[in-house]
């Protein structure tokens, strides 16, 4: 099959579409809706706040989890970690074949900052997360592993 027709081929199944639009209503209401299930919302509402600790210096959270493995259990300890990557790497993958303006890496590593910035911004201002910037970090190497995984798979399928 020739590149152009297997690109439009690609383009034109609708179920990229539905998985990309589906994938970032389920990625913000995961981040901001099923978050704040596990809180008491009325009580950090109503000014409640000060037994959370917002995480502004870089690699700090990254660096405590992984060397104070054994002090959490493995659930808290995924979800902080490789669930904030794994979160992400969809991002890397649908968004270049979604929207052709996407095609290069600092347009990715960008875009998921900038999401994962919202995302972590929207939490602190409702008082329904914790502000960490490791998470900003670890959501942008997420984008950035999905891809990576676009680009081997274009390649090895040789669609430009």
């Amino acid at each position: 099959m020739e590149v152009l027709s297997m690109r439009r081929l690609i383009k034109s199944i609708p179920i990229v579409n539905i998985l990309f639009y589906s994938y970032i209503i389920l990625l913000l209401m995961a981040n901001l809706l099923f978050y704040s299930m596990n809180i008491n919302i009325e009580y950090r509402t109503f000014g409640q706040y000060d037994d959370v600790s917002h995480n502004i210096v870089p690699f700090s959270s990254i660096t405590n989890y992984f060397t104070n493995f054994t002090h959490y259990n493995f659930n808290t300890w995924f979800h902080n970690t490789l669930g904030n990557i794994i979160m992400f790497i969809p991002l890397g993958v649908l968004l270049p074949i979604v929207y052709d303006r996407f095609k290069n890496l600092s347009q990715i590593v960008l875009l998921s900052f900038l999401l994962s910035l919202i995302i972590e911004f929207i939490q602190f201002v409702t008082a329904l997360g914790v502000f960490d910037i490791d998470d900003i970090i670890l959501n942008t190497v997420g984008g950035v592993l999905g891809f990576t995984v676009f680009k081997c798979v274009r390649n090895h399928l040789y669609i430009k």
